[in-house]
């Protein structure tokens, strides 16, 4: 049985704004509303659609997908946790996802052990993102289109504002293209067959604005 973390601090403010209130109604219901705020968060990621190996990296997650689906009844059966490996419903084009994989298949079973040793790489490249899905949703309900400016006031550690960096890049990609015609230097060309997203950027395509009130904090925002 997981551990219930709780403090004075924590009692006094949910007793006083959900069982006083009303919204909460009984020991049962306080107890199940505990037991929910204790359930570890699944683990999930997003992919950066601008990388040029995105739609590789999203085939990938699409087989491992069909590969858990053949799987999950034996792993319901014989594991305490469930193997959870799926697209998130409301990200577009399948660049969110959900990877919940059980310690013992990733040892046991070899067609999931690559699995671990890929999400690190592509995490280490920028191409996925670790990423609460609940941290996600601002920046989702943002809506950022090409074009915008977008100021982020609590920009650190980085994670969001590394979100909105990705979706002003990709609306600018849809919008204008990769932006070459004014750039034909050796040097971009040569480089062109690695590069998804735009390369040409102008006042025009927006901009991100990170700040941070802590200078501690923005040495994590620029590392990211």
């Amino acid at each position: 049985e997981r551990p219930r973390r709780r403090s004075d601090a924590f009692n006094a403010f949910y007793t006083e704004n959900l069982r006083e209130t009303g919204l909460i109604k009984d020991a049962d219901e306080w107890e199940a509303f505990i037991d929910c705020l204790n359930r570890p968060l699944p683990s999930t990621l997003w992919i950066t659609p601008t990388a040029h190996d995105a739609t590789e990296v999203r085939a990938i997650l699409q087989e491992y997908q069909r590969t858990a689906e053949t799987v999950a009844q034996t792993v319901a059966e014989n594991a305490d946790e469930d193997l959870q490996l799926r697209p998130l419903c409301w990200m577009p084009d399948e660049m969110g996802w959900r990877v919940d994989v059980p310690k013992a298949i990733l040892r046991k079973d070899p067609r999931f052990k690559p699995l671990h040793a890929m999400l690190i790489e592509h995490t280490a490249k920028g191409t996925i993102n670790r990423m609460e899905e609940v941290s996600m949703l601002p920046v989702a309900v943002l809506g950022i289109g090409a074009g915008h400016c977008c100021l982020d006031m609590c920009a650190s550690p980085g994670n969001k504002t590394a979100q909105m960096l990705s979706n002003l890049a990709d609306a600018n990609f849809k919008r204008w293209g990769r932006g070459l015609e004014a750039i034909s230097t050796k040097e971009v060309l040569s480089c062109q067959h690695l590069l998804h997203g735009r390369i040409d950027y102008s006042k025009r395509e927006g901009c991100v604005i990170a700040n941070d009130i802590s200078v501690e904090r923005s040495g994590m925002l620029v590392h990211q």
